[in-house]
């Protein structure tokens, strides 16, 4: 009786340790239709896909949709101010989530990235991860662009799990374009060496096989028979990502805390 107390005493302990945390993720909502965008049952599976991914990555993941004409700087303070009012955070308040604001309005988005995922979605992943979500936008799909959002946080490494053999292989996997550059790379010096140093070595040239005096010029003229000018626009203004707008990179938020991110529009 005494072991089967000492087991009940360890499971009582786990669950307290780890029911705040679930209890916290329970309550929080992740998305939000300020536009009337959303139908219900477009509501409800969403929000359900998105707690399913963020208990998955351990970060947190919100949608905000609005309707009010933002600019691009607004955008940025809506998504960031949104979050840090809310204490977004997987951790812990102000901590590892990204969140997507879009203004139908405007047709502006922005995304707000805050703690690990702050530092894990570099450029290119911001340009791929746009490239999931901003073609929904822009066929007028909320729900769709909101579910493609949600579905490239599964490429999200949880920083809460230990890393696996599985992590070390699709790690490795992801620099196979990188060695094959540089194999070729390296092949092509060898070969280049190879051809340059036998070239170094020939001794035939063009007087080899001809007799002397066997061949001369006679005449040498230059004929000048016309100029072509080729001119080439350069263009102007040429747009950057997204389709234009908003602030982007590492910045602080009008409450203090630090983002990183990117908007445009659609």
């Amino acid at each position: 009786m005494k072991k089967y107390g000492i087991y009940a005493a360890v499971i009582v302990l786990f669950m307290g340790f780890f029911a705040p945390r679930v209890q916290a993720a329970e309550n929080k909502q992740w998305i939000f239709d300020y536009a009337g965008a959303l139908s219900d049952s477009e509501l409800e599976k969403l929000e359900s896909r998105a707690q399913k991914m963020v208990e998955e990555k351990g970060l947190d993941i919100v949608v905000l949709f609005v309707n009010e004409n933002y600019g691009p700087g607004q955008m940025q303070d809506l998504a960031d101010d949104f979050y840090d009012e809310n204490a977004y955070g997987y951790e812990a308040p102000h901590g590892t989530g990204v969140l997507l604001a879009v203004d139908i309005g405007s047709r502006r988005y922005h995304i707000s990235t805050s703690g690990g995922a702050e530092d894990y979605f570099t450029n290119s992943r911001l340009d791929d991860l746009e490239d999931a979500f901003v073609p929904a936008l822009s066929d007028n799909d909320w729900a769709e662009a909101a579910k493609d959002f949600i579905d490239y946080m599964s490429r999200f490494r949880n920083p809460n799990l230990p890393v696996t053999a599985g992590d070390r292989l699709s790690a490795s996997a992801a620099r196979i374009p990188f060695y094959l550059v540089i194999a070729s790379g390296a092949s092509g010096l060898i070969v280049w060496g190879m051809v340059k140093r036998r070239a170094n070595r020939v001794t035939v040239n063009g007087n080899t096989y001809m007799q002397p005096g066997s061949f001369s010029i006679v005449q040498q003229d230059d004929l000048y028979l016309r100029e072509y000018t080729t001119r080439t626009r350069i263009p102007k203004n040429v747009p950057h990502g997204g389709g234009g707008g908003g602030g982007g990179g590492h910045h602080i938020s009008g409450g203090g805390f630090s983002h990183g991110g990117r908007g445009g529009s659609f």
